[in-house]
């Protein structure tokens, strides 16, 4: 009986023990994985979900594999159509995010063996495919940093595979509709920052999600792996979840992998040129920290003026970022909160940075504010000039 077998390894450190379990005509050989480095606070870096894929050199061993997945998966050889493969992201069994990494069609068979179309690969939902003869291709899971905290730390990765004999359903379609739910779904989840989706925005998520990935479309289908559990940060526990993992995946009969595909939790530690050895900002430009700050997607001085829920801190910052500056005697007050907001989305070291942007962009109109609004400098001053933030415009 034909069957995939799909191996799990790690990229670093294998330790002995194992455990192996069959399920719907397919082997997950488990190993215990290595766990990431030292312990680091929550909210004190971002984390990405990288993917890197490895292909066999042998295009056919290649379109052996995935004649088999969908033969396994699908019952494949009385079954024309469109086939994707992608990696998942999920918090219990919510899915916060899927990237397609390969797709491939069965375009007639045999009474024995699907006839392949061409197989590719995708570094994210929106590029054109990767050429069939490419044999490597990385990508993310979701396309911005998020900040880490111990709601969002550790989660479920599965490799899944796709299957629709409609013609309109579209590895592109696919994709394009995966890229839409990342970002109104996945995202914003792992932010807690929803409220800058907007409703007709997430309604059409779901329209989506319902229509292209809902099995009464019969759209989705199966998964093609378990699920294993990943974190980016080590949080005292030794028996924490690996940060890299690794899937080999091989058709019966074959001595080595056609395919390897390889899952990282990458921590960064902030946004903006930082030394992390040092402890201080290089270089800092308060111009350049504003372009490359945004909140979700938006830049973030609209965003700030837009979506936080106090209304005096709109107030306070409609009027300074306005230009005519801020009358109110509370403005110490008003600039406290603005660091709390930037907390919601920032790590501790990158509210620093933008608060720090801020004040030096909009130095004029906060000196045309009431005279009290020198607090919000002196109140940081010593601590942000250890990070070289330094309050030039102010001097």
């Amino acid at each position: 009986m034909s069957f995939i077998k799909i191996r799990l390894a790690a990229c670093a450190f294998l330790m002995a023990a194992a455990s192996t379990s069959a399920a719907h005509g397919y082997e997950v050989t488990k190993a215990n994985l290595s766990t990431p480095g030292a312990p680091v606070g929550f909210r004190a870096v971002y984390g990405v979900i990288e993917f890197k894929v490895d292909r066999a050199n042998s295009i056919a061993n290649t379109k052996r594999l995935w004649g088999e997945i969908a033969r396994s998966r699908f019952g494949a050889s009385t079954r024309r159509g469109n086939y994707v493969v992608t990696v998942e992201v999920k918090k219990g069994e919510e899915v916060l995010g899927r990237q397609i990494i390969a797709s491939y069609n069965i375009s007639s068979v045999t009474t024995s063996t699907p006839i392949l179309g061409g197989v590719f690969g995708y570094e994210n939902a929106t590029r054109e495919v990767l050429q069939e003869s490419a044999t490597q291709w990385s990508g993310r899971v979701f396309p911005e940093e998020v900040l880490i905290e111990s709601s969002n730390n550790t989660l479920k990765v599965e490799l899944a595979t796709y299957y629709a004999e409609d013609d309109s359903f579209t590895p592109k379609l696919f994709g394009a509709a995966a890229e839409l739910v990342n970002e109104v779904r996945g995202l914003p989840a792992l932010q807690s920052a929803l409220s800058f989706a907007t409703p007709a925005v997430l309604n059409l998520s779901g329209l989506l999600d319902t229509q292209l990935f809902g099995a009464e479309k019969k759209k989705l289908v199966n998964r093609a792996s378990d699920s294993v559990l990943m974190a980016f940060l080590k949080a005292g526990d030794a028996n924490a979840p690996p940060n890299i993992v690794r899937y080999d995946l091989m058709a019966s009969g074959n001595a080595e992998p056609q395919m390897q595909v390889r899952v990282h939790f990458k921590t960064v530690p902030s946004r903006f040129k930082f030394d992390p050895d040092k402890g201080e900002f290089v270089f800092p430009d308060a111009t350049n920290i504003l372009t490359l700050a945004s909140i979700g997607k938006r830049p973030l001085v609209d965003a700030l003026k837009t979506t936080s829920a106090d209304s005096s801190l709109r107030n306070f910052l409609g009027a300074w970022l306005g230009g005519e500056g801020y009358k109110g005697a509370d403005i110490a007050t008003r600039c406290a909160d603005l660091r709390v907001e930037l907390s919601k989305h920032f790590s501790s070291r990158d509210v620093a940075a933008t608060y720090w942007a801020l004040l030096q962009t909009y130095s004029n109109s906060l000196k045309k504010s009431n005279g009290e609004y020198v607090e919000c400098i002196n109140s940081v001053k010593t601590q942000y000039g250890q990070m070289k933030l330094l309050f030039t415009e102010f001097e």
